[in-house]
């Protein structure tokens, strides 16, 4: 039997966005740009806040996300037929092959999954089972969003924060100088 979490997990499993709580128990939303040329995190209702003086010096350290993370091959099945009890199409993409569900291919993306397979030597799936989705572009889009925002690892920031912080939330976009590298090694 589902709950209402798992019906809205399963919604947001296919779209791009987020839901959360913020310390105040308001519910949010947090929607990932659809550009994977920034891959950078939009939020609703964005706030624009300096954060350099709420770092505590020298506590801040990049990495890269795990291997584990890397997506490199995405098949989303879409077009539920509660008669049938099946799914009656697919959009997929990997190093060989690519659909969007009606016979179209996506050479480009070919490539950077092949890309990603040989740059980290990993091959990953990600099945996803769309039972909301029933048109093409919507299934190509999230099975475009997928391979874009997960063939290659992250770099991540983590640092403690001063008490003065407290309106950091999930979402908020932090910009950094482009002259970090030459202050904190970041990984490429």
């Amino acid at each position: 039997e589902s709950t209402v979490d798992d019906l809205s997990d399963a919604i947001l499993a296919q779209t791009p966005a987020r839901l959360y709580r913020d310390r105040d128990d308001v519910l949010k939303m947090v929607v990932y740009n659809s550009d994977p040329a920034t891959n950078q995190i939009e939020r609703i209702y964005r706030t624009a806040v300096t954060w350099k003086d709420h770092i505590v010096a020298g506590t801040f350290k990049c990495a890269q996300t795990s291997i584990d993370s890397i997506i490199n091959r995405v098949h989303v099945k879409y077009s539920w037929s509660y008669a049938k009890g099946v799914f009656q199409r697919m959009a997929f993409v990997d190093e060989i092959n690519s659909d969007n569900g009606v016979g179209s291919a996506d050479t480009s993306r070919e490539t950077d999954a092949m890309n990603s397979q040989a740059a980290h030597q990993i091959v990953t799936d990600k099945l996803l089972e769309c039972f909301y989705i029933y048109d093409k572009h919507t299934a190509t889009a999230l099975r475009n969003y997928y391979l874009d925002r997960f063939k290659n690892p992250k770099v991540v920031g983590e640092c403690e924060l001063s008490a003065t912080a407290g309106d950091l939330e999930l979402g908020h976009i932090i910009q950094f100088s482009s002259d970090l590298d030459a202050h904190i090694p970041c990984p490429s």
